[in-house]
Parts: C-alpha cells; sequence; structure tokens
C-alpha cells in the first residue's frame, strides 16, 4: 500500500488481489457478462483463453456481477483478510455454485496472476509505474479546499485495475477504483480525484 498525504490530507493506494481473480476469471472464461457502470473494461495484461474449461458461461456469469458489486462495496476488510476468505474453496460463493464452480476451476491461474499484478505495480524496481503523482493528488485535494471543504476531511482509498484505458468509479464514498494507466491521461485522473476527494466529506 501507498500513502500520500499533506497539509491533513490524505489518500491510500493499493493493488488488491481479489478484484484481480475476478476480472482474470470474467477475461479467461470469456464470460458473457453485462456492462454497467461498475464493470471494468477487460485486463491490460495478455491473458490465455481457457473457456474451454468451462461449459456453463451463462451460468457463472449471472452470479459474476453480483459478486464483483459485493468485491467493490467492502469497505471494512483490509485486502489480507478478503483474500484468506476465500481460498482454495470459495466458499463464500456457495449460494452462487456456478460462479464457485468456474472460480476453482481456474482458481491456481487466478491467484497467481493476480500475485504478480500486485508485485508487478508495487514494485519499486524499474521504471516508476503508473500510478497518481503526488503532485496531482495535492492539486486535486487543493482544489477540493477551495470550495470550503476542511482539509482534514479529505480521506481517499484508491484501488488500483490492470484495465485497459484512462478508467475510473467511485464506488462509495471516499473509494476511488481506477485502471494503472488513468494518470496517463492528466484531465480525466484530476477529474477522479476531485470527485474521490468531494465523495469523502460527501
Amino acid at each position: 500500500m501507498r500513502f500520500a498525504g499533506g497539509e491533513s490530507w490524505r489518500l491510500a493506494e493499493d493493488v488488491e488481489r481479489l478484484p484481480h481473480v475476478a476480472l482474470f476469471l470474467r477475461d479467461v472464461l470469456r464470460l458473457p457478462v453485462e456492462g454497467g457502470p461498475l464493470v471494468p473494461p477487460p485486463l491490460a495484461l495478455t491473458v490465455p483463453d481457457l473457456s474451454d474449461r468451462w461449459a456453463d458461461p451463462d451460468g457463472a456469469a449471472a452470479g459474476w456481477t453480483r459478486w464483483w458489486r459485493a468485491i467493490v462495496a467492502e469497505a471494512d476488510l483490509t485486502s489480507q483478510v478478503r483474500d484468506a476468505l476465500d481460498p482454495p474453496y470459495w466458499s463464500s460463493l456457495d449460494g452462487l455454485p456456478a460462479l464457485r464452480d468456474a472460480v476453482v476451476a481456474v482458481s491456481d491461474e487466478a491467484l497467481r496472476f493476480s500475485s504478480r499484478v500486485r508485485e508487478d505495480v508495487l514494485s519499486d524496481d524499474g521504471p516508476p509505474r503508473p500510478a497518481l503523482p503526488w503532485q496531482m493528488v495535492r492539486d486535486a485535494a487543493e482544489d477540493v479546499a477551495a470550495d470550503g471543504v476542511p482539509m482534514d476531511e479529505l480521506d481517499v482509498s484508491v484501488g488500483v485495475l490492470r484495465v485497459r484505458g484512462p478508467w475510473w468509479r467511485i464506488v462509495r464514498p471516499g473509494r476511488l477504483l481506477c485502471s494503472a494507466d488513468l494518470a496517463q491521461d492528466a484531465d480525466t485522473a484530476r477529474e477522479a480525484l476531485r470527485a474521490a476527494f468531494r465523495s469523502s466529506v460527501a
């Protein structure tokens, strides 16, 4: 997890494993998931086609969006606790048996993929990873504070996803999900950061 802060505002950025497990499942099994405001684009990394491992993509897809919404809505569990809840049996999905069985079918690959994504994005080795630059974050916090919001009330957490394009959503107050490439589109990144800070005090 990375932290940034100044003059009492705070932003924490992390790359969680469970969302990437869910996105990996969706993409490698080619699940026909319906789009929606909270559903991210495809993964930015090349993943294999494992659709031949699962004979009921429609059944798994029916539960995927419900699972995804539960993943992004959880506010009180750390990523480490959330990761420990499910593998290897994914018992939290017992109410969605087709989805659970699909996850089990690709679980090993999904967990390896999610660990690699986390290590790649958070690694301090090599060139800087696309994250939200400190100055951009600070400017967004100051813009919101200029509207009369107390600086010490600005508290945001950011979940970084390795998905295509400059994508972002506010999934709950003070919680921003965004693509790792968001910062490459400066105007969109600033819009997302201002929206996230405003939501934290709404």
